[in-house]
């Protein structure tokens, strides 16, 4: 366990759903499931990802397999510090806002996301605050509309985590590649178009965090978000 690095968490992967082959030096995060087996960043180290009004949140995933909740971009520990998580859930895309800063009064909105495992497909939500409306897109085309989300999402101390949770409750297992996350709500044009050509897409104002995985867990967008692997503490002495 003490010679495990960060880099073998890497593997070359499809960029984009249905192609022959990977672009030359693109790689993809690969997660194991294991609730520590993450990458995160702490939330007095951050910078940017605390949004309480308009939000955007897109990424690739390529689930191994989806029994339980799996989080996909997340700053949630569940009970206290909770604030939103994207994530997959039997065969359902969903998304968690929540506009206290503990509890359980968050807002849930959840779709059928089609879409089968071992396979890569492209998710998004949209969040506008002033109508309290969440969209969630699959592949570039929106899958469902909710209105009960709140006006405004809390600001909470709770790690920014990919593919896990602050809790250590539930993680992800399959690989996430390009994800990107804006303090603004793109409209359903431009998710298509980053859905179509992800990897030219100008992510124009308002970008919080960019992490494309070629290797490192460096964060693109000037905030400097760079993740951390979370290792765990069970040692064998």
């Amino acid at each position: 366990m003490k010679k495990l690095i960060v880099s073998s968490l890497f593997i070359f992967c499809f960029v984009f759903a249905g192609t022959a082959s990977a672009a030359q030096g693109e790689r993809s995060l690969k997660l194991s499931g294991l609730e520590h087996d993450h990458v995160s960043i702490a939330d007095a180290d951050q910078s940017g990802l605390d949004i309480a009004g308009d939000m955007t949140m897109a990424l690739w995933v390529k689930p191994t397999s989806v029994i339980d909740n799996m989080p996909l971009i997340s700053k949630w520990n569940t009970g206290e510090k909770t604030q939103y998580i994207l994530f997959l859930e039997n065969g359902e895309l969903g998304v968690h806002l929540n506009a206290a800063p503990s509890g359980f009064g968050y807002s849930t909105h959840r779709v059928a996301h089609g879409q089968s495992e071992n396979e890569w497909f492209h998710v998004a939500m949209v969040y506008k605050s002033a109508s309290g409306t969440t969209e969630l897109f699959v592949n570039g085309q929106s899958v469902g509309i909710d209105t009960t989300a709140p006006t405004s999402i809390s600001n909470t101390d709770t790690e920014f985590s990919i593919g896990g949770r602050d809790d250590l409750v539930t993680a992800f297992s399959g690989n996430i590649d390009e994800v990107r996350i804006w303090s603004r709500a793109l409209t359903s044009n431009r998710i298509n178009t980053l859905y179509q050509s992800t990897g030219t897409f100008n992510n124009g104002t308002d970008l919080q965090g960019f992490w494309k995985f070629n290797g490192n867990l460096n964060d693109r967008s000037v905030n400097k978000n760079h993740l951390r692997f979370s290792f765990s503490s069970d040692v064998p002495y």
